[in-house]
């Protein structure tokens, strides 16, 4: 299982005139068009940058109101953006072989697909920023710091890079 955390989200409960719910929008579109089966091969939490952490139904018709609706729902919890990455939506704590890997521009390249085949059962740690960086505390508890390259990318883009990572790392062929 692959599950995504767009950590220290652009966005509020409730929803503020400088959110980027975008941000979360087109990451759920990623997923969707991904093949990855929501709720068996992928999961998606968002951490706001007001620190609510909620699980977000993939299943449900896309739509900031529908997220916002799960945030204010039973699978919202407050918590810190260390809490995000530790508890999965089930409410058990990450699994020792369940891997963090957190994309940064400050990681080492590496290629996504080979960690996927090594780490079938990851949290991959996006930020849910436009600019800056996920403070140290997130960054050391980390199990990997991957680059994805000299350049900077959207998070929709991080998100599709690490979601074809897991599909073509998860298939028979690869």
């Amino acid at each position: 299982m692959l599950r995504i955390v767009l950590g220290n989200t652009e966005v509020s409960v409730p929803p503020m005139p400088d959110d980027h719910p975008e941000i979360v929008l087109k990451t759920i579109g990623a997923i969707r068009r991904s093949g990855l089966r929501p709720g068996k091969e992928v999961e998606l939490v968002v951490h706001t940058h007001d620190d609510l952490v909620a699980g977000i139904p993939l299943e449900a018709e896309a739509g900031f109101a529908s997220w916002l609706a799960s945030v204010m729902g039973t699978r919202a919890f407050p918590g810190d953006l260390t809490i995000a990455v530790v508890r999965p939506l089930d409410g058990k704590r990450r699994k020792k072989k369940d891997r963090l890997i957190v994309l940064t521009p400050e990681g080492e390249e590496s290629d996504l697909v080979s960690i996927a085949r090594r780490s079938p059962n990851a949290t991959v740690l996006i930020g849910g920023f436009r600019e800056g960086e996920f403070d140290r505390k997130v960054l050391d508890s980390a199990d990997a710091r991957v680059s994805l390259g000299k350049e900077s990318l959207t998070v929709w883009a991080a998100v599709e890079q690490a979601l074809a990572a897991w599909k073509k790392g998860s298939s028979k062929k690869g």
